[in-house]
């Protein structure tokens, strides 16, 4: 596969006008988007995961504004390739002890008993969280 064209169209002086989505955009739409839009790649992976925990079969899963076309490859690679039952419980029997979940309260408290002044979180997706903490 090519790698996908720098998007440079802005990077010099031009005069005002509005945004086109003409044929140069399109030419390096993949990493305009991919630099635009945090979290991109986040997004289109966690798209499928959620299509593989709720479509089932006869589901109907949409793409709108599809821009690259990359949730609806996500949903597709997701659902076609779907644990076996038996996968999933040895999975979830090997993780239910040693994966417990606790709440993001839990987290802070634990943080700021360890002598941190201030806890956040900056980024979560499902039940997973990154926190930034201070001194």
């Amino acid at each position: 596969m090519n790698e996908p064209k720098q998007d440079r169209i802005y990077a010099s002086e031009r005069p005002l006008q509005d945004f086109v989505f003409d044929e140069k955009v399109a030419d390096v739409f993949t990493d305009m988007i991919n630099r635009s839009v945090p979290g991109y790649a986040t997004i289109i992976s966690m798209i499928g995961m959620l299509a593989d925990r709720y479509c089932t079969p006869g589901s109907a899963a949409y793409d709108l504004g599809c821009s690259l076309g990359g949730a609806a490859l996500a949903m597709t690679h997701h659902i076609s390739h779907k644990d076996s039952q038996l996968e999933i419980a040895q999975k979830r029997s090997a993780l239910e002890n040693v994966l417990i979940p606790e709440t993001i309260a839990d987290h802070k408290a634990r943080i700021q008993e360890a002598g941190f002044s201030s806890c956040d979180t900056w980024f979560q997706c499902f039940n997973f969280a990154s926190m930034v903490a201070f001194k």
